[in-house]
């Protein structure tokens, strides 16, 4: 009435879809993997192409000039001599 050789089928039945499931998943991590990489390639590839940003201060000539040893060394008509020390 009922085959015994059916229950011997379930086991492999079970390894060969759990095989099947590990394989399709390991290899769509690799894959998401590998686009991640050519991202961050392209990314690094777009930094490099970037025009580099200008850090000259321009527009600043109608502004005084920083204070320097001599503008400091006019003071001492105020300090008592050249010692600039506060005690």
């Amino acid at each position: 009435m009922f085959d015994p050789s059916v229950l011997l089928m379930f086991p492999i039945i079970y390894v060969l879809l759990k095989n099947l499931f590990v394989d399709a998943f390991v290899s769509l991590a690799h894959q998401v993997q590998a686009q991640m990489q050519q991202i961050q390639q392209q990314q690094q590839q777009q930094m490099a192409q970037q025009v580099p940003i200008n850090k000259d201060i321009s527009g600043l000539s109608g502004l005084s000039p920083p204070l320097n040893s001599s503008s400091i060394s006019s003071l001492d008509g105020f300090g008592g001599g050249s010692n600039l020390s506060p005690f």
